[in-house]
């Protein structure tokens, strides 16, 4: 799941892409395969641990709500997720999340620098137990991505020197303990289309920057202001070459996730 979907379309005649490539960045994902590497929780609050290769929290049976943060402020060889994230060429972060017993009443992901900070909360995306949810959010800016907090002015200043990433959940009263589960942290560039391949009655479409194991949306329309699903696609791989029907009229193609 996506909580905003970035628009990256082309105009056919004379091949125009918007926005123009930025930096290009490998991605960062944490898998936790044999650790939390950096991860962590908040003092005083219930401990992420890391358990079946993923960063996991129990939370004991309560009549009241209980949260805790899983914070990562640096760690040894892992430079991706604090500092200049314009400078890595990240535009979006995200994680998969998976409740086991009950849902959350809260998720939130927050970004920081020093007193300076933008939030999204994320729990209306998960609507089930017992499977996991992704989540990807643009950094293009506040608005885009749905964020929080400070003014939009101060957000291309926290984004040049992140301090802490962290993302907080918080359970509801439970009658057994309620166990939370994250995986897969990642910070990558948005995913985009190069440049289409006009085919007879098909279009090729190359898209890049793919989270493997997320279902993307190719949409197509005549302008900017119509759109329509032409193909969905699940990706298995950093790159894919998507091939839609050449429909007449439409000149303008996206990729986004639903």
């Amino acid at each position: 799941m996506i909580r905003r979907t970035s628009i990256r379309f082309f105009l056919l005649a004379g091949v125009w892409l918007l926005p123009t490539d930025r930096v290009v960045a490998n991605p960062r994902i944490e898998t936790f395969t044999a650790a939390l590497n950096g991860w962590t929780n908040t003092a005083g609050t219930t401990a992420w641990r890391w358990t079946n290769q993923a960063a996991g929290i129990t939370f004991a049976a309560s009549p009241l709500p209980a949260s805790s943060s899983l914070v990562f402020t640096g760690f040894p060889g892992i430079t991706e997720f604090t500092g200049d994230f314009r400078a890595h060429g990240h535009e979006a972060i995200g994680f998969a999340f998976l409740a086991e017993q009950v849902l959350p009443t809260s998720l939130r992901l927050t970004l920081s620098r020093g007193t300076n900070a933008f939030f999204v909360f994320l729990h209306p995306g998960v609507t089930a137990t017992g499977v996991w949810t992704r989540f990807l959010v643009p950094l293009e800016d506040k608005t885009t991505g749905g964020w929080d907090g400070d003014e939009a002015a101060l957000f291309e200043s926290v984004l040049s020197a992140i301090d802490t990433v962290s993302i907080t959940v918080v359970k509801p009263a439970t009658v057994a303990a309620a166990r939370f589960r994250i995986d897969d942290l990642v910070v990558d560039r948005l995913h985009t289309l190069a440049t289409p391949e006009p085919s007879a009655s098909l279009i090729h479409l190359p898209a890049d920057h793919l989270q493997t194991g997320r279902t993307y949306r190719i949409e197509q329309g005549p302008d900017p202001f119509a759109w329509t699903t032409a193909e969905t696609f699940l990706a298995t791989n950093r790159t894919q070459r998507i091939t839609v029907t050449n429909t007449a009229g439409q000149t303008l193609y996206r990729i986004g996730l639903p």
